[in-house]
């Protein structure tokens, strides 16, 4: 036997002595405090069922109040999980996706929206290049920006005393 396992089996001996687990009453799945039985130490599953006193309560008031049991379950077929125009479901039906409001508020986005597939944005559509107005930001003919950006910038570099002829000072 090694020095750790010595000191280890000496140290198991007096913790042993501490703690209402023993040789006599290990503590593994046979244990009474191990198993699911109504009281509050016990957690494994025991004839269906699993947790202690606060975990069974606590699951039962839950399913109380849940619209799913194993009757009625939250799947794909479920008319809940669907969209088919009511608040709840949301899963994609005869191509439609979202509950009644996020359809709505698609809808009303859409109709606002200046692009669509005849007038996409892209690096073509005159409103993602820079020509002068405040739409387009994409590079054009060396301009870049909107018109605000451009005019800051043009104001900031007449601020700056530094130029191609008024280097920053190397320090």
């Amino acid at each position: 036997m090694t020095e750790l396992e010595k000191l280890a089996n000496k140290f198991r001996t007096e913790h042993l002595a501490r703690n209402e687990y023993n040789n006599a009453s290990l503590y593994n799945a046979q244990n009474k405090n191990a198993l699911s039985d109504g009281d509050d130490k016990g957690k494994g599953e025991n004839n269906g069922s699993v947790g202690g006193k606060t975990d069974i309560m606590t699951r039962r008031d839950n399913v109380v109040k849940n619209l799913y049991s194993t009757n009625n379950g939250y799947s794909e077929v479920n008319k809940n999980a669907l969209s088919d125009g009511d608040e709840k479901g949301k899963g994609e039906k005869n191509g439609s996706v979202g509950g009644l409001t996020d359809i709505n508020t698609r809808r009303d986005n859409v109709v606002k929206n200046l692009y669509s597939g005849n007038n996409a944005y892209s690096a073509q559509n005159k409103n993602a290049l820079s020509d002068g107005d405040d739409k387009g930001k994409g590079e054009n003919n060396g301009n870049v920006g909107g018109l605000t950006d451009i005019r800051t910038r043009t104001d900031s570099v007449a601020k700056n005393k530094y130029n191609e002829n008024n280097k920053y000072p190397n320090f």
